[in-house]
């Protein structure tokens, strides 16, 4: 069942969620109808937007607050307008979620839950210049679920706004210790690099053929196709000829 991402006391200028942005009102107070699962918001201030992640439960409403004094949109706990929103009383206030954005907004957040949307901070590229001991370090800290979901909370910050470069470079990282993570752990860890593929051709999809092309995002990928292939398990050398394909239809794989 859809809810409600209710918004208190924003400016009145442009309002984005997901992947749709359009000019709001003053009769705006958010939005109706969205799916349930992470979402990100944000509102136009000044000459930037500012924004945040929130998880929207089945059937319930999220509140943000713009706190001028800070520039910033926060999650707040607000009883008064949740009600409001499940009531129906605010419905003429809430723009309703755009059907058109939900498949592919599902696929680029399929891996988050509520606690990695709680927990979620741009974090630090690793340290180490070993792709292989980056990914052992990130899969140590995080588990797969919360690897993957960290992976796509990263892209999407720096995708969406024009983020602090600790966001792209965080997803950079991610990505080049996924794709030197050698053969071994890619076996040992197939359903992580299965869903990783997934996720990958998803993200692609987004970006610019310039970026693409970029060695930080694709040099390396043939590194991570081979040792797919070497495995010898099925799905994962299905999922590398799918990545294949789409890289050498986007001229990004010769």
């Amino acid at each position: 069942m859809p809810g409600s991402i209710v918004m208190r006391d924003v400016p009145k200028q442009e309002a984005r969620i997901d992947l749709f942005s359009g000019p709001i009102q003053g009769g705006f107070r958010g939005f109706s109808l969205v799916p349930t699962g992470a979402h990100y918001v944000s509102v136009k201030y000044q000459a930037t937007h500012r924004g945040a992640w929130c998880y929207v439960e089945d059937g319930s409403a999220a509140v943000l607050h713009f706190n001028e004094e800070s520039a910033e949109l926060v999650l707040v706990e607000d009883e008064e307008f949740r009600q409001l929103a499940a009531s129906g009383a605010m419905s003429a206030a809430l723009l309703p979620y755009p059907a058109e954005i939900a498949p592919r907004w599902r696929q680029l957040t399929s891996h988050i839950r509520p606690q990695d949307v709680d927990d979620f901070q741009v974090r630090p590229p690793q340290a180490s210049s070993d792709g292989a001991s980056r990914f052992d370090a990130a899969l140590a800290e995080l588990g797969e679920a919360g690897l993957l979901a960290d992976f796509q909370l990263s892209y999407l910050t720096f995708a969406l706004e024009p983020a602090p470069k600790e966001a792209f470079q965080r997803w950079a990282s991610l990505l080049q210790s996924a794709y030197n993570a050698g053969e071994h752990r890619i076996a040992a860890n197939s359903s992580f690099f299965a869903a990783f593929v997934d996720i990958l051709i998803a993200q692609f999809g987004m970006i610019s053929d310039d970026l693409l092309m970029a060695q930080t995002v694709t040099g390396y990928a043939n590194y991570l196709i081979e040792d797919m292939e070497d495995t010898g398990i099925a799905e994962l050398e299905n999922k590398a000829a799918e990545l294949k394909a789409y890289l050498r239809e986007r001229g990004a794989l010769s």
